[in-house]
């Protein structure tokens, strides 16, 4: 198992009028994946299965109170985003990833919580 973490951008994720009425200039979601283990969807394309860890956002400068943030959290729950197939081509091209060093044993759902609780993007 050799496992990273890729941030992906998520800004059409959210409606314009969200946008707009929380002030969230950039919104972006970080996963972790096994970068061993390559799954071949229906189409005959090669992807890899992205563990949702939590999402990072920009807020506009004169808006970024404790209160907003709050309401921002709540709604961006790990029930809005998903974890998700995505092409194996479309990851690669990130050139920012990082490498997990740390060895999980090949248990998947200790890296997980390891990854939610030690942010690295």
């Amino acid at each position: 198992m050799k496992l990273k973490v890729v941030e992906l951008d998520m800004n059409d994720a959210l409606s314009e009028e969200t946008k707009e009425e929380c002030h969230i200039l950039k919104l972006t979601a970080v996963y972790l994946y096994d970068f061993e283990e390559v799954t071949y969807l229906v189409s005959f394309s090669s992807a890899y299965w992205l563990h949702f860890l939590y999402c990072n956002y920009t807020l506009e400068e004169d808006y970024a109170s404790d209160e907003l943030r709050d309401k921002i959290d709540e709604m961006l729950t790990s029930e809005f985003f998903e974890n998700i197939y995505r092409g194996v081509r479309d990851i690669d091209e990130i050139p920012e990833q990082i490498d997990l060093e740390e060895d999980f044993d090949e248990n998947i759902e200790d890296a997980i919580e390891y990854c939610r609780g030690n942010h690295f993007i």
